[in-house]
């Protein structure tokens, strides 16, 4: 169970030149785990997955790579039990998602 807060990222997107680089998500990850008590969280689906490992690389033991993993409810909660979402687009946001 994750005792420290949750900070949810989703790096995916619909249209590749809507997305932020990888490095930067890396970056920022980076940051926040340096200077912050958090769990970070990625979500998304199975094509997210892969851009999830890439940033969990950056600290494994405080990063959770659920892109692919989670159905709609499940996502809800983690967004729920969320202190801050990070996205490249509001194209999660349109979704069924937020009427759970």
């Amino acid at each position: 169970m994750i005792q420290w807060p949750i900070i949810t990222l989703f790096p995916g997107g619909t249209f590749k030149h809507k997305q932020w680089p990888i490095y930067n998500f890396q970056i920022l990850c980076s940051l926040l785990l340096e200077s912050y008590p958090v769990f970070i969280v990625i979500i998304g689906g199975p094509k997210e997955w892969k851009l999830g490992e890439q940033i969990k690389c950056v600290c494994p033991d405080r990063i959770l790579n659920l892109a692919g993993n989670c159905n709609i409810r499940q996502t809800a909660e983690i967004l729920r039990r969320s202190i801050l979402f990070i996205l490249n687009n509001a194209s999660i946001l349109k979704s069924n998602l937020w009427q759970i």
